[in-house]
């Protein structure tokens, strides 16, 4: 049985799509961890709880490109984030402890 060229290229678009789609499954599962973690470490005492509720994530598939970004949502998030010497800081060492976990995840096709 041969193949001719454009069943091998249908066979590899369908592929290249299933890789996409695990990658961004994986991205996905990878960010979720990452928005717990930093829920649970966040270095601030709260008040009101508000900070620590609005740390959440989004994941984004923009043709061959992944995305993954994490933030606090209220609008005091960036002093968290950049006053005090970096003492509140929650978002950056979480994307530190979850760059190699997510390239991990990604050669384990992890989920």
């Amino acid at each position: 049985m041969s193949l001719n060229f454009s069943q091998v290229r249908h066979n590899l678009d369908i592929l290249d799509r299933n890789v996409h789609n695990r990658a961004k499954e994986i991205m996905d599962y990878t960010m979720t961890d990452a928005t717990s973690y930093a829920k649970r470490t966040a270095p601030w005492k709260d008040r009101t709880g508000n900070a620590r509720r609005s740390i959440d994530h989004l994941t984004k598939s923009f043709s061959q490109l992944i995305v993954g970004v994490i933030g606090i949502g209220v609008f005091y998030g960036k002093y968290l984030e950049l006053s005090n010497g970096g003492k509140y800081r929650v978002i950056r060492p979480t994307i530190d402890v979850y760059r190699s976990k997510l390239l991990q995840n990604l050669k384990e096709g992890i989920l």
